[in-house]
C-alpha cells in the first residue's frame, strides 16, 4: 500500500467509529508512524508504506478507536505554539487554558520588567510554567504538583524548551510546600463536580488522570483550598489567576470575595466568549 491508500483506510476506520476530525487525525497518526510532518506526508502520497509501519498503525488505530486520547498516542500536544510532551500521568493541555497564560503575560508585562516570582500550581505537563519561563526570562518560576509522575513530565518539557535552569519543581499539595512571597499564582486545578465525571467524553473519563479532574461535590473543593492558602504566600499587590468552569462563575466570585476582602476581582473571557479565568488582584 502507498501513503495515499493508508491515509484513506485509517481515515475511513476512524470515521466509521465516530472519531471527530477523522481525516486530520489520520494524517497525524500516519505522519507519526512514518516520522514525517503533514506537509511532507502529502509530498509522499505515492511512496510505499513498509510492513513494519503498517503493523505500527494496526496497533495504534484500534487504541484511538477505543477513545484513547490522540495526544497520548502521539506523545505530544501543542500549547501556546510549543510542542509539549504528554503522557497519561497528565491532562492533555487545552486551548482554553491559553486564556490563563494570556492574562498572566499581560499583567507581567505591566510590571515594568522587575523580576517576578511565579507559581504554577498543579503544573501537570508544565505547559503554563514552561510558557511563562520562555516569555519572561527574568522570572523565577515554581512548578508545583502533588504527582511525582506529572512532575517528571513537566521536567522533561522544561528541558525540551531550554528553561529547566529557571524553573524549580516542587512536590506538594497546592501551596503547602511553597514559602513565598509570590508575585503571581496561576492554577488550572480540578473543577469538575464528582457527580459529573461519568458524563464526560470517554477520552477524558477513562484515560485522563482523575486526580486532575475531580473537584469534589460542587467542583470547588480544590479551588477553595488554594484560595485559603494563597493569602499566606502572595505578596500585597500580587495576582492570582485560576481557570474555572463558566457555570461556576457566581460561586467562584463569592469564594474569592470571602477569601480576599478588598481585592479587585474579575472574570476573564476565553476566545469563545466564556468566562474562563478568575483574576484576583490583591490590594497593596
Amino acid at each position: 500500500m502507498n501513503v495515499a491508500e493508508v491515509l484513506a483506510t485509517v481515515a475511513s476506520t476512524l470515521d466509521v467509529h465516530g472519531i471527530p476530525d477523522h481525516r486530520l487525525e489520520a494524517e497525524l497518526l500516519v505522519g507519526y508512524v512514518l516520522g514525517v510532518s503533514r506537509a511532507r506526508l502529502y509530498a509522499s502520497l505515492d511512496e510505499a508504506v513498509t510492513d513494519k509501519q503498517l503493523q505500527a498503525l494496526d496497533e495504534l488505530v484500534p487504541l484511538r478507536v477505543e477513545r484513547r486520547p490522540l495526544a497520548y498516542l502521539l506523545g505530544h500536544r501543542e500549547f501556546y505554539s510549543l510542542d509539549l510532551l504528554v503522557s497519561p500521568a497528565v491532562m492533555v493541555p487545552r486551548p482554553e487554558t491559553e486564556t490563563l497564560v494570556d492574562r498572566a503575560l499581560q499583567w507581567a508585562q505591566a510590571q515594568g520588567g522587575r523580576p517576578l516570582v511565579v507559581a504554577d500550581v498543579g503544573t501537570g505537563s508544565g505547559a503554563i510554567a514552561v510558557t511563562i519561563a520562555l516569555r519572561f526570562p527574568s522570572a523565577r518560576v515554581l512548578a508545583v504538583d502533588v504527582s511525582l509522575q506529572a512532575l517528571s513530565v513537566a521536567i522533561a518539557n522544561a528541558r525540551r524548551h531550554g528553561v529547566a535552569q529557571r524553573v524549580s519543581f516542587v512536590a506538594g499539595d497546592l501551596l503547602e510546600a511553597v514559602v513565598g512571597p509570590l508575585d503571581l499564582v496561576l492554577a488550572n486545578l480540578p473543577y469538575i463536580p464528582d457527580a459529573d465525571l461519568d458524563d464526560l467524553q470517554a477520552e477524558v473519563r477513562v484515560y485522563e488522570p482523575r486526580i486532575a479532574l475531580a473537584g469534589g461535590r460542587d467542583g470547588l473543593d480544590i479551588i477553595r483550598r488554594l484560595l485559603a492558602q494563597a493569602g499566606r504566600v502572595v505578596r500585597p499587590g500580587g495576582l492570582l489567576l485560576l481557570e474555572i468552569s463558566p457555570v461556576q462563575r457566581e460561586a467562584v466570585l463569592q469564594e474569592a470575595a470571602g477569601a480576599f476582602p478588598g481585592a479587585q476581582i474579575e472574570l476573564v473571557k476565553d476566545l469563545g466568549g466564556w468566562e474562563r479565568v478568575l483574576a484576583v488582584q490583591l490590594s497593596s
